[in-house]
């Protein structure tokens, strides 16, 4: 809207996200915490295409029956070939691709937790925040108040 009508403010909003934009970037290149979810040995061109569905899907509710029914295979068979080549399950790879992603998103104070929870595929906030801490030694709102201000200064 602001682009089309070139209402008041524009010019600033422009710089500000911008801005924005750049301090994200920077976060995420910067932060050594930031922990990418493991990859599969490239032989195996159906965990591949497990890791590439999760990657993409994420955001969303997912089960081992969805994975499987991409791939035309059972959930068991799904899941063997997963473990065997990425030595965890595909429930714990997701769950680190969706923390990882999660501490990224934290880092942004005006997104509430529920908000990121939800964007991250999970219905309950409280079974997030719940996860989080499992995965991380701390709730999402310690994550946030340590994380935001380390670039500052």
């Amino acid at each position: 809207v602001e682009i089309t009508a070139l209402q008041p403010g524009f010019q600033q909003k422009i710089v500000n996200l911008t801005t924005n934009l750049l301090i994200d970037v920077a976060r995420a290149i910067a932060d050594p915490q930031i922990e990418h979810a493991p990859l599969p040995a490239a032989k195996d061109d159906a965990a591949q295409k497990i890791v590439r569905y999760l990657q993409d899907n994420y955001e969303r509710p997912i089960q081992v029956r969805d994975v499987a029914a991409q791939l035309h295979m059972s959930e068991r068979h799904t899941s063997r070939i997963f473990r065997r080549a990425v030595g965890v399950s595909i429930q714990q790879y997701l769950t680190q691709l969706r923390i990882a992603t999660a501490k990224q998103r934290l880092l942004d104070q005006s997104r509430p937790i529920s908000e990121v929870a939800h964007s991250l595929g999970y219905r309950d906030a409280r079974h997030f925040s719940t996860l989080f801490r499992k995965h991380t030694s701390q709730a999402p709102t310690e994550f946030r108040a340590q994380q935001g201000t380390q670039f500052l200064g």
